[in-house]
C-alpha cells in the first residue's frame, strides 16, 4: 500500500535528499517546510513544498475558509434554537460549545459522513447534537459548500500544486495522522500517486521509536522489518535522556549536551527576559518554542514585535492597534429598546479607537479626560447614563466656575490662589484647561458614537445580514478614513476589509460579526496562512524543522499544567464523536470495501491517539539529540497556570544534566547607580529653593510634616492637590459638605444644590461621608497676600491623615504662624539631584501620589510587616 523510508540523523539526511520532477513534498508543520524549501534552493527545479495544512487549504478553498467556519458556527446556533423538545439548559449548554460541535460536524464531514441516524437509546444530548448536524446537512447554503468536496480527483490535484503529472507524494515526519489525513494518502494511493513516508526511526532503540512503530505499522499494514533503513547514525549528545528512556539506569560520562535549565518566578520575570534584545526572538538567530503557544504569543506580543516595529503593521494582528482594537469592543455593547448598554471600560475603548469624531474633534483626544472622569462614572451600564453624567460634570465644571470668576480680580492667574478660593478645583475635570478636549466636545463625540452603534448594532439576540453590517462600516469608514490618524498601510488593510464580498444571505449575531470582522482585517495579509512567522513563540511541532535552522533554541512553558493541556489538545476526535460510532455510522452508508478503508483511517487515528503522549517523549529526544545550533535552553515559568509546578521534563533533565539538580532561577537584575570615590561622601547641596519662599500658602506646607514628596508633588510640581480616586474624592465630598452645610439653609442646600452634581454615589453614602466628617468652624480664616481662606481647607488638603511624630507645621498653622524660611532650610536637606525623599507612613492611604511613589505604602504592606 504504502513505503516506509527511516533516517536517524535529519542534519545530515535533509543535506544529502534529492529532489525529482513532478514529486510533491509533504511537511506537517512550516519550520520543517522551510528547511526543505532551502535544501531544495541546490536543485534546478521547485517542486512544491507545503504542509498538509496548506495543500487542503488549496484542494478545498471554500470549505477551509475562515469565514465558511464562521458561517457554519452561525448556522449551528441558528439552528439550535430551533431544536425540540429540549430543555432550555441543554439548549444553553449546546449553544456554549458551538466551536466545539462545528469542529466534531467538519471532522465527519471530512471523514465521508452524509448523515446522521438517530438512535432511540442515546442520551438527550446526543440526540440533541445529531439532529443539530442533519439540519445542518439539509440547508441549502450548506449544500452548495459540500459540492466542492465532491469534485476532487487525481486533475485536481495537478492543478493545485501547479505540475503535468504527480510521480510521487513525500510526506516527512508525520505523527499526528488523523482520520481525515490518512484519508488523502489513500485518495492519493487510489489516484495511482505513490505514497513514500520519510520519518525517524531508531531500531536500535526500541523504547524511543515505539510510537513510530506502533502508527507506521498501522498506516502501511506492514512490518517495519519491511521498511528502507538508513544506516545508524552516532549520537553523541543527550544520551543520559536516551538512556533515560530507555531504561538504561548508567550515567553517560561522554554525553557532549550543554542544555541551559531555567525557571522562572513568574510571567513578568520571562517577559524581561524576553524584553533584552539578544533574547527576542529572530528566524535563524533565536527561536522559542511551548506548549501555551496561542496563550504565550498573547501575553508576550509586545516585547516579541514592539508595535511601530519595520513590517509590524503589514503582519501584526490588526487588533493589536487602536484603530483595530474598535472590532474587538464594539461587539461586547447591546443594543436593547433601541439603547446602548455598555461598561465605561468599553466605552472608554470604543472612543478612543478614533472611530468616532465630531465637529473636527477625535476620541482619541479625550483619553486623559476620559480617565479622570472614571470614578465620576462608577455604576454605570449605558451610554444614556454617561451622558447624563456628563451634563452633571458640566453643571459641576460651571459651579466650579463661578468660585473662580468670583475671585478672579483676586486670584489673576495664579493658581494656588484659585485652589484656596475654590476648592472644586482638587477634582481634575473641572479644570478646562488640563484637556485638549471639553466636557460639551466630549457630549457631542458621545452622542455621534451613540448614532454610529445604533446603526452597526442589531437588537440583543437578533441577526443582521452581514453584508449591510460591512456597508454600514464602509459609511463610518468613509467618515473618518482621511482624518490623517491612520498609517497608509492601515488604512488599506481596513479599506480592504470593510469592502469585503459574502453572500447576501449570510446573518450573524454580533459575537460572529466580531469574528468575521477579526478575520477579515488579517485576511488580507494572509496572516493566518502565511509561511513564515519569524517572530512568536512556536508549538513544539515545530521543533522538527526549528533543530536544523536555529543558532539558540529555548523550550519554555514545561510546566505540569501547561504538558497535561497541551496533550489534551492534541487529541484528534472532537467532541461528541467516537471512533465506535463513526464506525457504525459509516458502516450503513457505504459499500464493505470502502468502509474497510474508512475503518483504517479510524483506526489509525485511535492509534496516534493512544501514542501521543510517546511521541511527546521522542519530540523531547530528538530535539536534545539532533539540535545542530550553539546553544539550547529548557525552562518553565511558575504562575503561570494557577497551583502550577515544573513538568517532569524539567525534573529529569535538570536531575541528568544539572549538578544542583535544581533549575537555575532568572531574575529580574535591579538597577544600581554607583558612586564614584569621589561622590563616596558627598558634601551638603544647595538649591534655589529661597525662590519659593512667601510664594506658598501654610495649607501647602502641611504635607511636609507627613512626607517630604508627597510636598514636592502637591505644591511644587503641582499647585495644589488633585484627587483622582474615587475613595479620595469621596473624602473631599465629606469635606466640602462638612463645610457648606454650615452655610445659609445648611444641609437642605447641600442636599439640593451639592448632591445632584456627584451621580456616582447613593444619597445615604452622600449622608454618611458628611455625617462622619469632622466638624470644622468655617468662619476662621488664614491669610495668603490678598486672599483670605478657610482654615478648615486644611481637611482637603491633608484628607484624614493621622500625624505621627511630625505636627509643628500643623501646630504653626493652627496659631497662624508662618515659618516658610526654616521650612524651605528642612526641605532643602531631604532633597537631591535626582530625588526627593519619601517617608511612608499610614498617611499613604491619603496622598493622591500612592499610585506613583515607589516608596508608598499599601494596607497590605502593613499587613504583610506585622506577620
Amino acid at each position: 500500500m504504502f513505503k516506509v523510508e527511516t533516517f536517524q540523523d535529519p542534519a545530515t539526511y535533509f543535506n544529502s535528499l534529492n529532489f525529482g520532477e513532478n514529486e510533491i513534498h509533504l511537511a506537517p508543520v512550516t519550520a520543517l517546510s522551510v528547511v526543505l524549501k532551502e535544501k531544495a534552493k541546490r536543485h534546478n527545479i521547485k517542486p512544491p513544498i507545503l504542509t498538509y495544512d496548506k495543500l487542503n487549504e488549496l484542494f478545498y478553498p471554500q470549505w477551509n475558509h475562515p469565514l465558511v467556519k464562521i458561517f457554519l458556527s452561525s448556522r449551528m446556533r441558528h439552528y439550535l434554537q430551533q431544536l425540540s423538545p429540549y430543555s432550555p439548559a441543554l439548549i444553553k449548554s449546546l449553544d456554549s460549545q458551538v466551536e466545539e460541535i462545528v469542529d466534531s460536524f467538519r471532522f465527519a464531514v471530512e471523514l465521508g459522513v452524509k448523515d446522521f441516524p438517530l438512535e432511540n437509546n442515546g442520551n438527550p444530548t446526543e440526540k440533541a447534537v445529531q439532529e443539530l448536524f442533519n439540519q445542518i446537512f439539509k440547508d441549502v447554503q450548506i449544500q452548495a459548500i459540500l459540492k466542492e468536496r465532491e469534485n476532487v480527483d487525481k486533475t485536481r490535484l495537478c492543478e493545485v500544486v501547479g505540475l503535468p503529472r504527480i510521480r510521487a507524494l513525500y510526506a516527512y515526519n508525520f505523527s499526528r495522522v488523523n482520520a481525515a489525513v490518512m484519508l488523502f494518502f489513500h485518495r492519493c494511493r487510489k489516484w495511482g500517486i505513490p505514497v513514500i513516508f520519510r520519518i525517524p526511526y531508531y531500531e536500535q532503540y526500541p523504547g524511543v521509536s515505539h510510537p513510530w512503530k506502533e502508527l507506521y505499522e498501522k498506516v502501511t499494514l506492514t512490518s517495519c522489518d519491511t521498511w528502507h533503513h538508513t544506516g545508524q547514525a552516532q549520537i553523541n549528545r543527550g544520551t543520559n535522556f536516551l538512556n533515560y528512556l530507555e531504561g538504561i539506569n548508567d550515567q553517560d560520562s561522554s554525553d557532549e549536551l550543554e542544555l541551559n535549565i531555567l525557571s522562572y518566578p513568574s510571567p513578568i520575570n520571562f517577559k524581561h527576559f524576553l524584553s533584552c534584545e539578544n533574547n527576542r526572538p529572530r528566524r535563524g538567530e533565536m527561536q522559542y518554542c511551548a506548549f501555551s503557544t496561542d496563550l504565550l504569543n498573547k501575553s508576550m506580543r509586545d516585547v516579541i514585535k514592539p508595535p511601530g516595529e519595520e513590517g509590524a503593521e503589514d503582519q501584526d494582528n490588526l487588533i493589536n492597534y487602536p484603530i483595530g482594537k474598535f472590532f474587538f469592543f464594539l461587539y461586547e455593547c447591546k443594543k436593547q429598546n433601541q439603547n446602548i448598554y455598555l461598561s465605561y471600560d468599553l466605552f472608554v475603548e470604543c472612543m478612543t479607537s478614533g472611530w468616532t469624531e465630531a465637529a473636527g474633534v477625535s476620541g482619541t483626544q479625550a483619553i486623559s479626560l476620559l480617565k479622570d472622569l472614571e470614578p465620576y462614572m462608577e455604576g454605570i451600564t449605558s451610554i444614556a447614563e454617561i451622558k447624563e453624567r456628563l451634563h452633571k460634570v458640566q453643571e459641576l465644571k460651571e459651579v466650579s466656575g463661578v468660585f473662580d470668576s468670583l475671585a478672579k480680580d483676586q486670584t489673576q492667574r495664579n493658581r494656588v490662589k484659585r485652589y484656596l478660593c475654590n476648592p472644586f478645583s482638587v477634582f481634575p475635570y473641572t479644570r478646562s484647561d488640563r484637556y485638549p478636549v471639553t466636557i460639551k466636545q466630549l457630549i457631542r463625540i458621545t452622542e455621534e458614537m451613540e448614532r454610529n452603534m445604533q446603526q452597526l448594532l442589531p437588537e440583543d439576540g437578533q441577526e443582521i445580514p452581514v453584508k449591510d453590517h460591512l456597508k454600514a462600516l464602509k459609511q463610518l469608514w468613509d467618515t473618518i478614513k482621511d482624518s490623517g490618524q491612520h498609517t497608509q498601510t492601515i488604512s488599506q488593510r481596513i479599506e480592504k476589509a470593510v469592502n469585503f464580498s459574502v453572500p447576501d444571505d449570510w446573518t450573524a449575531v454580533p459575537y460572529e460579526l466580531r469574528r468575521y470582522l477579526l478575520i477579515l482585517l488579517n485576511l488580507v495579509q494572509n496572516i493566518e496562512t502565511r509561511d513564515d512567522t519569524e517572530q512568536e513563540i512556536h508549538s513544539l511541532e515545530q521543533l522538527a524543522g526549528l533543530i536544523l535552522e536555529t543558532e539558540k533554541l529555548h523550550i519554555t512553558d514545561l510546566s505540569a499544567k501547561s504538558m497535561l493541556n497541551y496533550v489534551n489538545s492534541t487529541d484528534t476526535m472532537p467532541l461528541h464523536l467516537t471512533h465506535t460510532r463513526l464506525r457504525e455510522i459509516l458502516e450503513r452508508q457505504y459499500p464493505a470495501e470502502t468502509h474497510k478503508l474508512l475503518c483504517h483511517c479510524l483506526y489509525v487515528d485511535y492509534t496516534y491517539n493512544q501514542n501521543k503522549e510517546s511521541f511527546l517523549k521522542f519530540i523531547v529526544f530528538y530535539t536534545l539529540c539532533f539540535f545542530t545550533g550553539k546553544s539550547l535552553s529548557i525552562s518553565w515559568i511558575n504562575d503561570f497556570n494557577e497551583y502550577d509546578d515544573a513538568s517532569v521534563f524539567i525534573k529529569i533533565l535538570s536531575s541528568l544534566y544539572i549538578p544542583q539538580g535544581k533549575p537555575k532561577v532568572w531574575q529580574i537584575k535591579k538597577d544600581q547607580t554607583g558612586l564614584t570615590a569621589d561622590d563616596s561622601n558627598p558634601g551638603p547641596v544647595h538649591y534655589e529653593l529661597t525662590k519659593l519662599q512667601d510664594k506658598l500658602p501654610t495649607i501647602s506646607w502641611l504635607d511636609l510634616d507627613f512626607c517630604p514628596r508627597k510636598f514636592f508633588y502637591s505644591s511644587i510640581i503641582k499647585s495644589h492637590p488633585e484627587y483622582r480616586s474615587d475613595f479620595h474624592q469621596q473624602l473631599v465630598f465629606a469635606g466640602l459638605g462638612s463645610l457648606l452645610r454650615q452655610q445659609a439653609n445648611g444641609r437642605q442646600d447641600i442636599r439640593s444644590h451639592l448632591y445632584p452634581l456627584f451621580p456616582q454615589w447613593t444619597d445615604a453614602l452622600k449622608e454618611n461621608l458628611i455625617a462622619t466628617s469632622y466638624y470644622r468652624d468655617f468662619r476662621k480664616y488664614q491669610q495668603f497676600q490678598n486672599i483670605s481662606y478657610p482654615k478648615a481647607m486644611d481637611s482637603i488638603q491633608r484628607l484624614r491623615s493621622k500625624y505621627a511624630k511630625k505636627y509643628k507645621i500643623k501646630k504653626a498653622y493652627n496659631n497662624d504662624a508662618n515659618y516658610d524660611q526654616d521650612w524651605l532650610k528642612e526641605f532643602a536637606t531631604q532633597v537631591s539631584p535626582d530625588n526627593v525623599e519619601a517617608t511612608p507612613g499610614y498617611h499613604c492611604t491619603m496622598c493622591p501620589h500612592q499610585l506613583l511613589c515607589k516608596e508608598g505604602e499599601f494596607a497590605i504592606d502593613r499587613n504583610a510587616g506585622t506577620s
